[in-house]
């Protein structure tokens, strides 16, 4: 395994360049950057300033592993076709960015039902089937992963769930990023990840109350971390790990809690190092 961090946690606190900086400075070598503004929109984000960022990259020794629309007004499920269209408009131009920069996987969230009056269920993951599916072909021939997430709160919440969904689009290029933050609102992390074990192509770290959605430093919340390490040691999982917490009155210090809680399980040996190392 090696563990990466995204730069999210910049997100209001610098630019990217300087956020990519800040996280090579605490050694990683894989980041995960989030396509959301004040950082970039893919739309936006040209031919000069593609070239810029992987001069960037190139200079510090830096990859991106993956990158990851996080605005939650993307709904791949929305009974709105004009919403719908545009939410896979995001989608595609975002698995277009991520094959320009050799970037291997897209996150995507599969969107949300109205909390009130929610469609059933049956009817918004057809509609997930059709809508990812069809994205799923693009990252076939642009050779980019779907990663869907799992979020609370939304349509698709739990590993099961996720699991069926993978498998009902039935592609190679649509696999499961687990968070574990996420999970703890819904479900056993760790279970969790014995469940997706055979799809997963990136897990998400952070820390959370059961009672709130953060993600906090690891540490600070209620994530049975030992049990997740000896999960993904039993699951073998030989993939990224990426650290993603999204802790704006202390960005830095939030990673250095963070690699420090990761390092005294004996099986996370620090950034940009395996943990066979």
């Amino acid at each position: 395994m090696e563990l990466g961090s995204s730069v999210y946690t910049y997100l209001w606190d610098c630019s990217l360049e300087q956020a990519i900086a800040r996280a090579a400075g605490h050694g990683f070598r894989l980041l995960e950057v989030p396509t959301t503004p004040p950082f970039l929109w893919p739309a936006h984000f040209g031919p000069f300033e593609r070239r810029r960022l992987r001069r960037q990259l190139q200079a510090l020794g830096l990859a991106i592993y993956s990158v990851n629309p996080t605005f939650l007004d993307i709904n791949l499920v929305s009974l709105n076709p004009a919403v719908r269209a545009a939410s896979i408009a995001e989608i595609e131009d975002n698995i277009r960015l991520a094959a320009d920069l050799e970037v291997p996987v897209v996150v995507v969230s599969a969107g949300r039902r109205h909390p009130l009056i929610p469609s059933p269920f049956e009817d918004a993951f057809g509609l997930a089937v059709e809508t990812i599916g069809r994205l799923a072909r693009l990252g076939e021939q642009l050779g980019v992963v779907l990663g869907l997430e799992n979020v609370p709160a939304l349509f698709i919440e739990r590993a099961d769930q996720l699991v069926r969904l993978v498998s009902a689009v039935g592609s190679p290029h649509c696999r499961i990023v687990y968070d574990v933050a996420n999970a703890l609102l819904v479900e056993d992390p760790a279970a969790g990840l014995e469940a997706v074990a055979d799809h997963l192509v990136l897990v998400h770290l952070c820390d959370t109350p059961k009672d709130r959605w953060a993600h906090l430093p690891v540490g600070l919340g209620q994530v049975d971390f030992p049990a997740v390490a000896r999960t993904l040691a039993r699951i073998n999982y030989d993939g990224v790990l990426m650290l993603e917490t999204t802790y704006a009155e202390d960005p830095d210090g939030g990673i250095r809690v963070s690699l420090s809680a990761l390092d005294s399980l004996g099986l996370f040996k620090g950034p940009g190092r395996r943990s066979s190392d």
